[in-house]
């Protein structure tokens, strides 16, 4: 990958899963509930976890009105209700995935935090679930479009 485009994703240190589980307590091979927007019938699949990296990179906690979602590296991309892949700095406005009704939530804001240490984990081509709250998580980061070109 380009080394303009860091290849991480969630924050080290916040960042669970619907099951409660750390993402940075994941192992390879672990299933983790993912939203898979190919094919005909988009849904919840279970993927297993192909590997994990670990980096520093600037991160954003994304907002919906006053809830925090996420904290997450600013190069995350993306994918949206209508098949658009935009990075975390291009949230504001956009809606994303909510796992708990499968609904989408807008984003209204995004707290820029710095520079935090960040994991990558691989899923393969499909968005996972994250985020502060193991009960409000969102899918995030789709690994098909990490290393593509701007």
């Amino acid at each position: 990958p380009p080394s303009s485009d860091p290849p991480f994703c969630v924050d080290y240190e916040t960042t669970m899963l619907p099951s409660g589980i750390y993402v940075r307590d994941l192992e390879v091979g672990t299933l983790v509930e993912c939203w898979d927007e190919n094919g005909e019938n988009p849904g919840v699949v279970l993927k297993p976890l192909r590997a994990m990296e670990v980096g520093y990179e600037r991160c954003y906690k994304v907002m919906a009105g006053d809830e925090a979602l996420i904290i997450q590296s600013e190069s995350t991309p993306m994918v949206l209700r209508d098949g658009r892949v935009v990075r975390t700095t291009e949230l504001v406005g956009e809606e994303v995935l909510m796992r708990d009704s499968l609904t989408w939530a807008r984003v209204t804001d995004l707290i820029d935090m710095g520079v935090r240490k960040v994991a990558k984990p691989n899923f393969g081509d499909a968005m996972f679930f994250a985020g502060l709250n193991s009960a409000r998580t969102i899918a995030t980061h789709n690994a098909r479009f990490k290393y593509r070109e701007p």
